[in-house]
């Protein structure tokens, strides 16, 4: 345009003042129509100014919370001073938003307004709320909105969710203040000590960053080669390795005859493991070829554990799928303290799948005191507190996989593709 009126008259400075002007009109507006879009309040009262919303359906959206990975995936924020059930919200997904102090305190709790320079995520505690305090519950997620330029402004920045403890930070010398950029948000570091990164099919992997505070340890197989883990068969229970496209390495168990055949991967020959004195994270890729049915059952547990023979683990914190037990596909978050067993269904089914993985992730807090969970990044609902093995008598293996069947005679198959075993000590060593 400002080429254009220049040339059309050259000579006149008043014509390329205005047509620089009017660049700048046509710039603004065009950010105005991509920093906002209007969405349905869908939800049951009024959203006011600065409320978080997250899509709750094709063009409604509802206060977000992040308590759940599904409700923490934020849009943006509220821009109208408040919006009625069913009625049209404008929703500001990038840029400056500005509201009254007493504005902003009735969604973040705050008094006297915005902290200046504070970063804020959506609350995990109370929907459609803020909080400047970044959520450290491994039920929780992180779920960055933007940052505080003034008592009344919002820089709003969308940033990718993370589960907690995980934070967008990097860790220099052992302080989370070095703020990640150039990676679209796909990167987030362990508040304490490593690296996630997470790929398009939404799998993390940890790497580890040398911080001055703490130091653990984190064991991995890929099953590339048959050394890195120990396979055990029982009875006619069988482990082959191989690979597939996308799956440089998967190891198939096999198993038939009820109440006899079994096969187990562990991360080693030996239960070294003992929960507590440090975070623990234990997590893997695994698949069923078809679930169970009231003819043939197959059960799986996944985690820590230490069962060498065809039978429940002693000591362990785990997953487990078990219809013929439970009635039901779905999995089961479990703990084992000689044989005192705690198992607490997810809600979460079990699905089958000849290529699809389900990724399970197990945590344990550092003074193993609770176990909790992902599934496919889905927060297990209720974390474990009971019959958590937490002294050397009790050790277990600090990865275990074992399939076996308790029903039935006909052929079953399961496989893992990887798991992943980490720790970070309490007390650095």
């Amino acid at each position: 345009m400002i080429n254009s009126l220049i040339h059309n008259n050259p000579s006149s400075a008043a014509d390329v003042a205005a047509a620089v002007a009017a660049e700048a009109v046509i710039a603004r507006a065009s950010e105005a129509a991509t920093i906002y879009t209007i969405l349905t309040n869908a939800n049951a009262g009024a959203i006011v100014i600065g409320t978080p919303v997250y899509a709750s359906a094709a063009g409604s959206v509802n206060k977000a919370r992040a308590n759940a990975a599904a409700t923490s995936v934020v849009v943006g924020l509220v821009t109208d001073t408040t919006v009625a059930t069913t009625g049209a919200a404008t929703i500001r997904t990038a840029g400056p938003l500005v509201a009254t102090t007493t504005q902003w305190d009735a969604v973040t709790g705050q008094s006297g307004g915005l902290t200046f320079g504070a970063s804020y995520y959506v609350d995990p505690a109370t929907a459609g709320k803020l909080t400047s305090t970044i959520p450290t519950t491994v039920t929780q997620f992180v779920a960055q909105v933007g940052v505080a330029v003034s008592t009344t402004t919002l820089v709003v920045e969308v940033r990718a969710v993370w589960a907690a403890p995980l934070n967008p930070s990097i860790v220099i010398s052992g302080t989370p203040d070095g703020v990640v950029t150039g990676f679209a948000g796909q990167m987030a570091t362990d508040v304490v000590t490593g690296v996630r990164w997470q790929n398009a099919n939404g799998l993390t992997k940890w790497y580890p960053i040398f911080a001055p505070r703490t130091w653990g340890t984190d064991f991995f197989d890929d099953f590339i080669t048959a050394n890195a883990s120990s396979n055990l068969a029982i009875g006619a229970g069988t482990n082959v390795s191989a690979g597939e496209q996308g799956m440089p390495g998967i190891t198939t168990q096999s198993v038939a005859v009820a109440g006899v055949d079994a096969a187990v991967v562990l991360s080693v020959n030996s239960t070294r493991l003992v929960h507590g004195g440090g975070a623990i994270w234990i997590r893997g890729g695994i698949r069923i070829a078809a679930l169970s049915n009231a003819t043939d059952n197959l059960v799986f547990r996944f985690g820590s554990g230490d069962a060498s023979t065809f039978a429940d683990h002693v000591d362990g914190c785990y997953f487990e799928y078990d219809f013929a037990t439970h009635g039901d596909h779905n999995l089961r978050l479990c703990t084992s303290n000689n044989s005192v067993r705690t198992k607490t269904t997810t809600g979460i089914a079990m699905t089958a799948s000849a290529a699809a993985l389900t990724n399970l992730e197990i945590m344990v807090n550092a003074a193993g005191t609770s176990v909790t969970g992902l599934i496919n990044g889905v927060a297990v609902p209720t974390p474990v507190t009971t019959n958590i093995p937490i002294t050397a008598a009790r050790a277990s293996f600090a990865c275990h996989w074992m399939v076996q069947k308790q029903l039935g005679a006909g052929a079953m198959t399961a496989a893992i593709d990887w798991y992943e075993f980490k720790q970070v000590f309490t007390t650095a060593r």
